[in-house]
């Protein structure tokens, strides 16, 4: 059965209640709740919407949106429609504790407040490329690109902070003209494991004692900064050619090393055109 687009409308309610719905904005409920084939909307005639079970839609966008969007502890599954919070500078999305997964394009840039759960994770989940739009002050716990996904990065910059944060390239990650990666806060690490890639135009960030692995994956094209280095860090493995690298606003115990681990015969490191460090 072919889905339709539905408009959430109740005010402080969950996502699996049917009255909760209707199939056209501020409606009278006439519809079931959205599933997977549909297209769910909340836009300025909606209300609060807490999950209390897992939530599925082909699209989720939140146009005008006032209220907040809570997954809580639940899981939350977007389709090829993906998430667009295209004008939705009033409205709040939170994570929770759950489990996001994105199979089409993801636009956050205008969301007014996206607050990240402890364990919460973004995963873009698909076969087919995927486009982010971004913005620098967004930010995530935990977000992977998914083995065999291929996402560029349009625009702004794709954070993740924490002390146990990790953003993992599992796939293929496109730094765009326009974007950065940034990863925030000691403990936090850049993961690019077996056949996973990240390149592109822009810089990749290291703040704060953050760190990054590179295991058999590979990393190239960008510029690496790595901004006060709080404590020592180790990069190993994995084929290397990013352009340059900066370190800068180093204290007494900042210490970098890259290398290749022992009997690590797939590392490869190209020199860098410049090491910068101040």
């Amino acid at each position: 059965m072919a889905g339709i687009t539905k408009y959430y409308r109740g005010g402080n309610s969950d996502w699996d209640t049917d009255a909760a719905w209707s199939t056209e904005t501020g409606g009278a409920a006439d519809t079931t709740f959205a599933t997977a084939e549909d297209d769910a909307i909340f836009d300025a005639n909606s209300g609060n919407c807490t999950l209390d079970a897992d939530a599925a839609a082909l699209s989720i966008s939140v146009p005008n949106y006032t209220g907040t969007l809570d997954a809580d502890a639940s899981d939350v599954a977007i389709g090829s429609g993906g998430l667009d919070c295209t004008d939705g500078e009033a409205a709040e999305l939170v994570l929770g504790s759950g489990l996001w997964t994105c199979a089409g394009p993801l636009d956050y840039a205008d969301i007014g407040t996206l607050t990240y759960g402890l364990t919460s994770e973004f995963i873009m989940d698909n076969d087919s490329n995927q486009n982010i739009t971004a913005y620098y002050t967004k930010k995530f716990k935990k977000f992977t690109v998914s083995t065999g996904s291929e996402v560029t990065v349009l625009g702004g910059g794709l954070h993740v902070i924490g002390s146990d944060a990790v953003l993992k390239i599992e796939g293929t990650l496109h730094n765009g003209a326009g974007a950065h990666i940034g990863i925030t806060a000691g403990g936090a690490d850049l993961q690019i494991p077996l056949n996973g890639v990240l390149d592109g135009e822009r810089g990749v960030y290291l703040y704060l004692g953050s760190q990054m692995t590179v295991m058999d994956g590979s990393f190239g094209g960008s510029k690496l900064f790595i901004y006060k280095p709080e404590s020592s860090r180790t990069i190993v493995g994995g084929f290397w050619d990013f352009d340059d690298v900066e370190i800068s606003d180093r204290n007494t115990t900042g210490v970098w090393e890259f290398k290749a681990p022992a009997n690590h015969y797939k590392s490869f490191f190209r020199p860098c055109k410049e090491i910068v460090f101040s």
